[in-house]
């Protein structure tokens, strides 16, 4: 007797099954199902893109931190760079009370 025991039907389009068949490459097509989605879970494209979106001004952030430490290193400051940096803050710590709530909202 087989191990699997649960049976899930799905419908699909004749394009979306020819698709699934030549990604399986004609291989047992449930095995190919079960390692997928086991393997390599659903991926959320609009969290994928905010966390790409988050990780790039950060990136930005971290660069205007650098050249502030520089200039200040060489009393080269120049006190509206501050300012900057404030508002560059203060919309990254946005950013990431947006994120969070969507991740929250999304894990009801």
């Amino acid at each position: 007797m087989s191990k699997y025991t649960r049976r899930i039907t799905v419908r699909l389009t004749d394009r979306e099954y020819q698709e699934i068949k030549e990604k399986a490459k004609n291989s047992d097509i449930s095995k190919y199902i079960r390692g997928t989605i086991l393997n390599h879970p659903y991926e959320d494209l609009e969290l994928k893109k905010e966390i790409q979106n988050l990780t790039y001004e950060m990136n930005r952030i971290g660069n205007n931190i650098n050249q502030i430490a520089y200039l200040h290193n060489s009393n080269l400051y120049n006190p509206e760079d501050i300012d900057n940096l404030l508002q560059m803050m203060s919309f990254i710590r946005n950013l990431i009370v947006d994120f969070r709530k969507r991740i929250l909202k999304k894990g009801d």
